[in-house]
């Protein structure tokens, strides 16, 4: 039959949008952030026999492996800056998170460790967040806030939906 009225789409995202923001009130260098034995392919499927469609990812045959996320690439020249330097002036308030510009789209999946390599001067100093275990969802944002002092870091992360699209860069 034919059809006079248009018919919904419904769009729905089918990767995870993972995100770092950092600050610092003393002087730092972030090397790196990485994330740890994670998978950034895999097969995906929408199964239609219901109502509602499922999907899933599989990762059978995929290798699981850590991803350096923290790479900043200069608009001038377009080379990578493999770290960044925080001077230390940033003040500890919500609203004072630097490098919240980036993020990387990776599949669902149990959320992984991260490590953030840093210097304060002295050397790289490794540290390890160990996350309680949960499950990136396809179509939310994690944005993982670290905050850095003297004394420790200390983690808040967040999970929104993202279902506009943005000017935020995505690392694929």
């Amino acid at each position: 039959t034919s059809r006079t009225t248009a018919l919904p789409i419904e769009f729905k995202h089918a990767l995870a949008w993972v995100n770092f923001m950092v600050k610092s009130n003393i002087p730092v260098d972030i090397k790196k952030i990485e994330l740890v034995n994670v998978y950034t392919e895999g097969k995906f499927t929408i199964d239609q026999t219901q109502n509602t469609p499922v999907t899933s990812w599989d990762f059978a045959g995929a290798i699981a492996s850590d991803k350096a996320i923290l790479n900043y690439v200069d608009e001038t020249t377009l080379n990578t800056i493999a770290g960044v330097d925080i001077d230390g002036t940033t003040k500890l308030v919500n609203t004072d998170y630097a490098f919240g510009d980036k993020g990387i789209l990776l599949p669902a999946q149990p959320i992984p460790n991260f490590k953030i390599t840093y210097d304060l001067g002295e050397g790289d100093l490794v540290y390890t967040v160990n996350q309680p275990r949960g499950t990136w969802e396809n179509g939310k944002k994690y944005t993982y806030k670290i905050a850095i002092t003297f004394n420790e870091i200390t983690l808040a992360p967040t999970v929104t939906v993202y279902d506009a699209v943005t000017d935020m860069p995505i690392n694929l």
